[in-house]
């Protein structure tokens, strides 16, 4: 099962509400490529409703059924599709001029066969002059190699359902050979603490570019922020801007 997080679309808006230095960054790239536009694992529709608001055409994706619900809750009045697929297995009758894979979504897929599928289908979606768009983090070696034993508070929010103060906690274990952080979250809600589990895939930046190149698509762009400085070592985030290979 999806964690609790994924599940209540209030959660994640809750716990994610100053996350919106993305938002002007996506926004300005969509001026810059046009639409149609494509957001693959949208969740409630944070980055494909700004979008929309500014008049693209806009289709937002998601395999989370509650997510999406939220989503178009929350687009009341607006024209966005909203679909429910895997980003690794969808089809749709037209093409986009940028797609999108936002906020570290891509660590989701952690395998191979996973990434090589996500990137087939992003392929066959882009038009041959559209633009492909990733970000994701960094890696934190401090953090990936915390002890897992300690926990570490990430966040307190009042419950957007009105149920009391929400303490959140944090513990990673590092599977160095598989590249995958296993997160534990710790939620105290009143009396009560419940445990959710995400499993996150780690990508090195040398690693990431050769994903994408020896998945069809050129890189254009590499930035290390969001105000589009260039990537470097001490980047906090990898955010990729592609174009596929000329036949792919």
């Amino acid at each position: 099962m999806e964690p609790y997080y994924y599940r209540l679309g209030e959660v994640y808006d809750e716990e994610n509400k100053g996350l919106i230095a993305d938002i002007p960054f996506y926004l300005r790239k969509a001026r810059e490529y046009g639409g149609p536009i494509l957001e693959l694992a949208c969740g409630t529709g944070r980055l494909s409703i700004p979008l929309a608001r500014e008049g693209f055409d806009v289709t937002g994706l998601d395999i989370s059924k509650p997510m999406l619900h939220y989503a178009r809750k929350k687009a009341a009045g607006l024209d966005i599709s909203w679909v429910e697929a895997d980003c690794r297995d969808f089809k749709m009758d037209r093409e986009f001029a940028f797609i999108f894979l936002g906020y570290n979504s891509l660590s989701h897929l952690h395998d191979l066969d996973s990434l090589e599928r996500c990137f087939s289908r992003v392929r066959e979606h882009l038009r041959d002059d559209g633009h492909f768009a990733i970000d994701v983090f960094n890696p934190n070696l401090t953090l990936l190699s915390r002890d897992p034993d300690k926990r570490f508070l990430v966040n307190t929010y009042e419950d957007p359902l009105g149920r009391g103060m929400v303490s959140k906690w944090e513990s990673n274990e590092y599977d160095a050979k598989e590249q995958v952080n296993h997160i534990r979250w710790y939620y105290e809600l009143g009396n009560e603490e419940f445990i959710e589990k995400l499993d996150m895939r780690i990508f090195f930046p040398q690693e990431l570019d050769a994903l994408l190149k020896y998945n069809g698509f050129t890189i254009e762009e590499k930035y290390g922020d969001f105000e589009g400085s260039a990537f470097n070592k001490d980047s906090l985030k990898q955010i990729v801007v592609c174009r596929k290979n000329e036949g792919g």
